[in-house]
């Protein structure tokens, strides 16, 4: 815009305008401030002049905006130098610092620091003297702010963004995590990532985006068909009955009459709690605080060629029960499990569905029976030292 301006007055124009934008106020040759208020309480001509002189005038709002805009131009071309200085470093594009410049918070006097990556770095001096300043209100800070603002908008709305330190720029800085100085809350088997509760989500994540491998076969783990389990039922329990199980809780807690209703009201007696047979009609009170498996017995079927249609058809009803996992037990009264979801491609053995727990230390379905999670075996260490927590 200022540019058109220029060649308009080249050409030999008078050029007047009505203008709010400062960049072009501050380049006019000269002013006319009207005011001093708007509506009503304007009409009037607060200064007439160069920028200098309108600066000069106390009652003007344009005087005063003028003044705030020299300030901010000076302050951004001193941010620009100090990074062009900067930027003449070598570390700097090398990636090995995190570069602050100019940090100004709290008590901090405009300075300079160097912190080089990947490396054990200490920030020492007296008490007051900008420490934790640097540490936590700087370098934390911004670091997961940068975090934060890299999250969705539903996300952010739920957790409070941290303010941005008072520098001209800070360069090379990952997202952080910071330990508070105090006196660590955790026991035996706490770890930087539990402590700083990355392990919760790191957990989620095996969960979510891990490839589950048979321990047998080291094979990866994958979806197999109802007619290839139907196949090794067969071949396991030839000539033999068997009962067919859909799993509906998988080791939770609760009462589950609501479950024993909706059992009940589809035609099932009976329910098996815990691998015991137990009527849905009266449902007996569970133990809210014990972990329970239940499962929706779906009938007995004999194993030969004749029955293979009724076979299919039995096992279907459990996946769908099930949701694509069903268990069989035979003679012996041992379950075998079967997923049409997760199943061994070599050996053909099924696995549950993963669950977050077992890759937690810190409940029986993730820690090692031998030491329960703390990773030392202990003759003298039980389960119930462990300090359980079930999530």
């Amino acid at each position: 815009m200022l540019f058109a301006f220029e060649q308009l007055l080249q050409e030999g124009h008078s050029l007047i305008v009505v203008e709010h934008n400062l960049d072009v106020i501050s380049n006019a040759d000269w002013i006319i401030d009207l005011g001093p208020e708007g509506g009503d309480a304007g009409g009037s001509v607060i200064g007439v002049g160069t920028t200098k002189k309108i600066k000069s005038l106390k009652k003007s709002h344009t005087g005063r905006s003028l003044l705030e805009y020299e300030t901010a131009v000076d302050e951004f071309n001193r941010a620009k130098n100090n990074l062009e200085k900067v930027a003449e470093s070598s570390s700097v594009y090398s990636g090995n610092n995190i570069s602050v410049v100019s940090a100004r918070e709290h008590n901090l006097k405009d300075i300079d620091v160097q912190i080089p990556r990947d490396k054990f770095t200490v920030i020492t001096g007296l008490s007051g003297s900008g420490k934790s300043t640097l540490a936590f209100d700087i370098l934390f800070n911004e670091g997961q702010r940068r975090y934060l603002e890299s999250l969705n908008a539903y996300a952010r709305q739920f957790v409070q963004p941290a303010s941005r330190p008072d520098v001209d720029a800070i360069l090379g800085i990952p997202p952080t995590v910071a330990i508070e100085q105090r006196t660590s809350r955790g026991g035996k088997k706490s770890t930087v990532a539990t402590m700083t509760e990355l392990y919760h989500f790191m957990r989620l994540l095996f969960v979510k985006l891990g490839t589950q491998h048979c321990p047998d076969c080291d094979k990866p783990i994958d979806a197999q068909t109802i007619e290839g389990i139907s196949e090794q039922i067969s071949r396991k329990h030839k000539g033999k009955q068997v009962s067919v199980f859909a799993p509906l809780i998988v080791s939770r807690k609760g009462y589950y009459t609501d479950l024993a209703k909706w059992a009940g009201n589809r035609g099932f007696e009976h329910l098996r709690v815990d691998g015991e047979l137990t009527p849905t009609d009266p449902w007996p009170r569970l133990d809210r605080f014990q972990e329970h498996d239940i499962d929706l017995p779906l009938g007995e079927i004999k194993i030969t060629p004749r029955n293979e249609n009724k076979i299919l058809e039995l096992l279907q009803r459990a996946l769908d029960y099930g949701k694509g996992v069903l268990k069989v037990s035979g003679t012996t009264g041992k379950d075998t499990l079967f997923s049409i979801k997760r199943a061994c491609t070599s050996c053909g053995v099924s696995f549950p569905e993963l669950d977050p727990r077992l890759f937690s230390y810190n409940s029986k379905h993730g820690w090692c029976d031998d030491c329960f999670g703390t990773g030392v075996y202990s003759a003298e260490f039980d389960e119930e030292q462990t300090g359980e927590e079930n999530y």
